[in-house]
């Protein structure tokens, strides 16, 4: 409410899995123009964001490492799945008629 009062207005994005928000992030990459200057942090947080590599496996680990860069890349997570939500147009479907 006090967020409200001072003009802030939220949305709540919705929950999707771990994997779903990270193709999310993919997609709106090549999207984004970042200003290297002001946004410093977000570039070196998405260099350092990593998983841990499990030998035995041969796979990644499923959750990140957690570390610094961890909350600054949820962050961009959340903003692509709302990004893919909002502003994407769904694809139109073709409807054809059948003439005779």
């Amino acid at each position: 409410m006090q967020a409200r009062k001072h003009g802030w207005h939220f949305q709540v994005v919705p929950k999707v899995n771990f994997e779903d928000g990270i193709e999310a992030v993919r997609y709106m990459l090549p999207r984004l123009r970042i200003d290297k200057l002001n946004c410093a942090l977000l570039v070196r947080a998405l260099r350092e964001y990593q998983r841990l590599f499990l030998e035995n496996k041969g796979i990644y680990d499923k959750k990140p490492l957690d570390n610094w860069a961890v909350h600054i890349a949820d962050a961009i997570r959340y903003l692509a799945v709302q990004y893919k939500r909002l502003y994407d147009i769904p694809q139109q479907t073709t409807n054809y008629e059948v003439g005779f």
